[in-house]
């Protein structure tokens, strides 16, 4: 079994991509899904953000979505579930069948995904995006049984770099600071900084060691599985 990190860009069409792009800062992210025979989705969906409440006006309002149901509602937060239809990418997961890891976040007109599933279903599905010429970059693939038994973080600090990267500490700019997360975690600012800074060094020094030359990928129209060293060009991708 293997896992791999894709990212896709959205069809203009779909909600996510109009949320993304009318509130470009705003965290959208799919709690959990449940794909149904005629590939329309459930979602439930968390977005959180200063215009939270604003953005649900376009998957309410969405031709392709129904039954949609407001879960959770604060200033800053808001959590809804609805039906989705139409949404190209979903028919190339059901066709590969990968397994979908959530959540799935959703940012500045791309989804991130996380996959698991053979070597050969992985490539099956990138084919299928070809041949559906959704634009996508492969960003890591490697062994899931080696994923779980490196331990890159402990339960903490995986807890509070999720937490930065949800309030915006990694955001460019920032629209949070080491004063304003500490202060909401009940950390000193010295601790806080010198915990991010242990966990973003294990990350990184992971992403370096197992990312390969010639493994990164990305893909336009259908050209099959790359040849080692290989790398396919997209029509689009993130600056």
């Amino acid at each position: 079994m293997d896992i791999a990190r894709i990212q896709v860009k959205l069809p203009e069409g779909i909600w996510h991509a109009q949320v993304n792009r009318e509130y470009p800062d705003l965290h959208l992210e799919v709690i959990s899904y449940h794909i149904l025979e005629d590939a329309s989705v459930l979602h439930m969906v968390r977005l959180e953000g200063p215009q939270a409440a604003e953005a649900m006006r376009f998957p309410r309002s969405h031709p392709m979505s129904t039954d949609f149901h407001v879960l959770h509602q604060v200033p800053t937060e808001v959590i809804f579930s609805l039906r989705t239809r139409g949404i190209p990418m979903v028919r190339a997961f059901q066709k590969s069948e990968v397994i979908l890891q959530t959540p799935l976040i959703f940012r500045r007109g791309y989804g991130t995904y996380t996959v698991l599933g053979s070597r050969q279903r992985i490539h099956a599905l990138l084919r299928t995006f070809d041949e559906m010429e959704i634009s996508y970059r492969l960003e890591s693939i490697r062994s899931a049984q080696e994923r779980r038994s490196k331990g890159l973080l402990t339960p903490h600090q995986e807890r509070v770099i999720r937490y930065a990267l949800r309030r915006g500490y990694y955001d460019v700019p920032r629209r949070a600071d080491l004063e304003d997360l500490s202060g909401r975690l009940g950390l000193s600012r010295s601790g806080l900084s010198e915990l991010l800074r242990r966990g973003e060094r294990r990350l990184i020094q992971d992403h370096c060691e197992s990312h390969a030359p010639g493994l990164e990928v990305t893909g336009s129209k259908g050209r099959g599985r790359p040849a080692p060293g290989r790398r396919w060009r997209t029509r689009e991708h993130p600056g």
